[in-house]
């Protein structure tokens, strides 16, 4: 092994300089402020980067202290802080400091996060246990508690006692600062990690535990003693396939025995089917989470717990019915029931008008059922909002009753028909569900109009970033989605009554107006009538910026598509069999088709595409004869059986790939020449029919290249 894989000299990582951990403090304490006293803190801001010892984590922390109060006489009382003497093992005193100068709210918040394990990935909607165990704190007449407690992340955030990654969407806890918060909370925080005796069990408020290693949850069994307990969390909270198992009897034992209980949460136990009537029993509850559980219905004893914030019912997909009695949980602010099989919702829900979250809105088909004007009463709605089986909407006027213009807080909205079947009063009701313009997100599904409504692609909506239209049978026109700023992702699917795509789609024809500015995806899929796609003559680009581009299923389509994309990085085309003919004009009333290849007319145009996949082109028989996109790094080639397996020399000059599937095509190979590409990491060989062998080049750069191939997968048949 040695022979191959070289040892590599140990590299031992020195603690930074006094003057690197100044820089570094000093970036997150003033980021991009400035300050009248500025030259005085820096003497003080000096002498306390001296104390961090060399480590970056404590630098980082210390300047995110520093940074909530830019002045002299705070910065004086970090540096002579009696907490630099303190001695606690295994915690840095730097960090220590950084909990010390906490506001008490914030306190509680962080030393809540040891219940979660060292490496977790944590979610913003942290803050709502924070909001359970009443840690959030808001006075009359202030935001909402929610926003309260996304300030109080955002805080910690800031401060460096959780970190963000580097993609934004994810944070995380570093593991001095989590043993920092493991300390800070005992005896009151527990997680269970192993099968060692707990000790102090009268003491524990707040217990986590992992469900893969307590699996059949008898090793808690013996865990009398907690009555107090106030938290109790099954982890990890993502969804999992793994099959976790929780006995229902034991189920039953712990509902009884904690009573004061204000958040549990058991997600992701498929074996649970059913919840025991005493779940009423805990008065206290404000958090239930019983997300991708197996639960069909809820016990008309949940009504009971008339103290509940937060009800979490997401990919239960048995879950067919809610209590009647819904309306009896006065308190409820947020009812997440996304990927739930409920055909109907009890009327009681429109008594529920604290609710800030509610996912779904089911529109009954009953007389009796709930209206969609019902949604007129919930003035708070924020987030996401489905609103589903429009079809049992009788009356439009009801759609201005819901007054979905006047929901500012509602960032994404998705519109659904159950069936799109042709419904010409189906425009008026579109028409009249317009969202605000904060709107970010918006979904069309099964609409059964001709048309689509005035407000759909109004510049107005320039907050929209990505829009889906999907099944909308019978438009025959595209709306003027080019007019909207912000948007960059765009998916249109199954509008099969499209033919062609021009200026109607882009806003205007005219060359002074620059349609889709910020639009990076663009995505058709199953355009089944799709014939044409017009450009606008005189303009540099209709997409500036699209770096993602997907046709699929456009069985009509022709060539005619748009080649000046400066951005494009990936490319797929599939299931597009007239592609590579284009329309040239007409002769005596018909039209003249001229051949078009997509690869020297279309895709060697694209100077930074990364990626490439073409799938079902049966017409395509050749490759480029100047070789592919310099930077192509992977290609994937699916049912193209009569194109021609390329040359030694050409895939030679690919110098960038690093994947390549061939799949079901290139029925020419016979031989395929491993080493010829320079720096091939993945190859896949999927029926490729009259492949005999895989031969070694003997060159030396054939064997260096080989270097590099780390996955060789073939399937002949």
């Amino acid at each position: 092994m040695l022979s191959v894989v070289k040892a590599i000299r140990t590299c031992h990582l020195k603690p930074l300089a006094d003057e690197d951990c100044w820089t570094l403090l000093f970036k997150h304490a003033f980021g991009v402020h400035t300050c009248i006293e500025q030259s005085k803190m820096e003497e003080i801001g000096r002498k306390i980067a001296e104390k961090c010892s060399g480590l970056p984590l404590a630098a980082v922390a210390l300047g995110g202290l520093l940074g909530t109060k830019l002045s002299a006489d705070y910065w004086n009382e970090v540096l002579t802080s009696n907490v630099w003497h303190l001695t606690v093992q295994d915690v840095q005193p730097a960090l220590l400091l950084s909990y010390h100068f906490l506001p008490a709210s914030l306190k509680q918040c962080f030393a809540y996060c040891a219940i979660f394990p060292k490496n977790s990935e944590l979610q913003k909607k942290l803050f709502q246990l924070w909001i359970a165990q009443g840690f959030v704190c808001v006075s009359q007449n202030e935001k909402s508690i929610e926003g309260i407690g996304d300030e109080y992340f955002d805080e910690l955030v800031a401060r460096s006692l959780i970190q963000r990654s580097v993609e934004g969407k994810h944070f995380k806890m570093h593991d001095l600062v989590n043993d920092l918060a493991t300390m800070v909370s005992s005896p009151h925080c527990k997680r269970l990690e192993d099968q060692k005796p707990t000790k102090n069990l009268n003491k524990i408020r707040h217990l986590s535990y992992d469900k893969r290693k307590f699996n059949h949850f008898g090793e808690l069994d013996s865990l009398d003693g907690l009555n107090g307990l106030r938290t109790l969390v099954a982890l990890p909270l993502v969804e999992s396939y793994r099959n976790n198992y929780l006995a229902n009897e034991v189920l039953h034992e712990l509902l009884l025995a904690l009573k004061h209980l204000r958040v549990l949460s058991l997600s992701n136990y498929r074996n649970v089917t059913d919840l025991p009537n005493s779940i009423g029993n805990l008065k206290h509850l404000r958090h239930l989470n019983l997300s991708s559980t197996g639960i069909k219905g809820l016990p008309p004893s949940t009504c009971e717990l008339c103290n509940l914030q937060t009800l979490l019912l997401s990919h239960c997909r048995d879950l067919i019915k809610l209590p009647e009695e819904m309306g009896k949980l006065v308190n409820l602010r947020q009812l997440d029931i996304d990927g739930t099989k409920l055909q109907e919702m009890p009327l009681e829900i429109a008594k529920l008008e604290n609710l800030q979250i509610l996912t779904r809105f089911i529109v009954s088909k009953q007389h009796t059922g709930i209206k969609l004007a019902e949604l007129r009463k919930f003035p708070h709605l924020q987030g996401q909002l489905c609103i589903s089986k429009l079809e049992n909407v009788l009356d439009s006027s009801d759609a201005c009753q819901a007054n979905l213009k006047e929901k500012k807080k509602i960032e994404g909205l998705s519109l659904e028909w159950s069936d799109p079947i042709l419904e010409v009063s189906q425009q008026v009701l579109l028409e009249h569900l317009q969202p605000s313009t904060n709107l970010k997100n918006l979904t069309l599904k099964c609409y059964g109009g001709t048309s689509f409504p005035n407000w759909l692609g109004d510049s107005s909506f320039y907050n929209i970033v990505c829009l889906r239209m999907e099944n909308c049978c019978h438009c025959s026109s595209l709306p003027p989605l080019g007019q909207l700023h912000s948007l960059k992702e765009l998916y249109i699917e199954r509008l099969t009554s499209v033919k062609a795509i021009g200026c109607e789609f882009y806003g205007s024809n005219s060359p002074s107006f620059q349609p889709f500015p910020s639009l990076e995806t663009l995505s058709f899929v199953s355009m089944a009538e799709w014939e044409e796609w017009n450009l606008i003559d005189g303009i540099t680009t209709e997409f500036p910026r699209l770096s993602k581009l997907y046709l699929h299923s456009c069985p009509k389509l022709k060539g005619n598509l748009p080649s000046n994309l400066p951005c494009l990085v990936r490319l797929h085309v599939g299931d597009c069999s007239l592609i590579e003919s284009q329309f040239s004009g007409k002769v005596d009333g018909r039209n003249i088709m001229r051949p078009f290849n997509l690869f020297s007319e279309f895709i060697l145009q694209f100077n930074y595409l990364q990626e490439l996949i073409i799938d079902g082109i049966l017409s395509l028989k050749s490759f480029p004869n100047n070789g592919l996109p310099k930077v192509l790094r992977t290609l994937y080639l699916r049912n193209c059986e009569n194109l021609e397996f390329p040359t030694h020399e050409f895939l030679h000059s690919c110098k960038a790939l690093e994947d390549l599937t061939i799949s079901n095509s290139c029925c020419t190979l016979t031989s395929f020449p491993l080493g010829s590409l320079p720096v091939l990491k993945r190859l896949w060989l999927y029926r490729c029919t009259n492949l005999k062998s895989i031969s070694i080049l003997e060159e030396a750069a054939a064997r260096q290249s080989l270097m590099f191939l780390e996955y060789l997968k073939i399937v002949l048949q």
